[in-house]
């Protein structure tokens, strides 16, 4: 990148001013700096992952200071899982579904604790959006999921199932495995609203 004195020339700016913009951008991990005579601002590489990073950790703040309601969040889940869904049946074969029993073995391993069976939950709903082989799908999807579901499965673990849980997910396996479009919606949709449904009790709880 230029020099602070060049950007500053360039946007007609003062050089506090342009040092400041290069310090936010360096917390978002967007430009480093080197020092010595090879030394520079420089723009670091930006790929996808980084992209799901921000977006989750953004959804996470959002969640955590109350700036958006669960029931909205579950309803943009619904729409953008239900899409996912979709299109994971039309690129379906052996290996995702090998895969997806995989995830599901885990979580109905007994003997995890709750951050193992989260990470496991989250697992199985990526798997599903890698599915999707859309790169721009799964960016958005992972984002919500890795937001969402550890802070909804550590928020309600005093209430949730996970028999329950885990049945909601055979269920998707045997409508991956029977190709049932209907079927794989209705349950994801009973799913979701089982989650919200016990967040809500969670939080009517603590208020109390």
């Amino acid at each position: 990148m230029p020099t602070e004195f060049e950007l500053a020339a360039q946007f007609d700016v003062s050089r506090p001013t342009i040092r400041e913009a290069l310090k936010r951008l360096a917390a978002q991990n967007l430009i480093r700096s080197k020092r010595g005579p090879a030394g520079g601002t420089f723009v670091n590489g930006f790929e996808m992952k980084d992209a799901t990073e921000f977006l989750a950790s953004s959804t996470m703040l959002m969640i955590s200071m109350g700036a958006v309601e669960m029931e909205n969040i579950i309803q943009t889940r619904k729409i953008l899982q239900a899409e996912c869904c979709k299109l994971a049946l039309q690129n379906w074969s052996d290996t995702y579904m090998a895969g997806l029993n995989q995830c599901l073995d885990h979580q109905q391993d007994s003997s995890i604790s709750d951050s193992e069976f989260c990470a496991a939950d989250v697992a199985f709903h990526r798997y599903i959006t890698d599915a999707t082989e859309n790169p721009m799908l799964q960016m958005i999807v992972y984002s919500i999921i890795d937001a969402l579901v550890p802070v909804m499965n550590m928020t309600i673990v005093r209430l949730r199932s996970r028999e329950k849980i885990i049945g909601f997910h055979q269920q998707i396996c045997q409508a991956f495995s029977e190709q049932n479009q209907d079927q794989l919606l209705t349950v994801l949709n009973e799913l979701l609203d089982y989650l919200n449904d016990t967040f809500n009790q969670q939080h009517e709880a603590k208020q109390q």
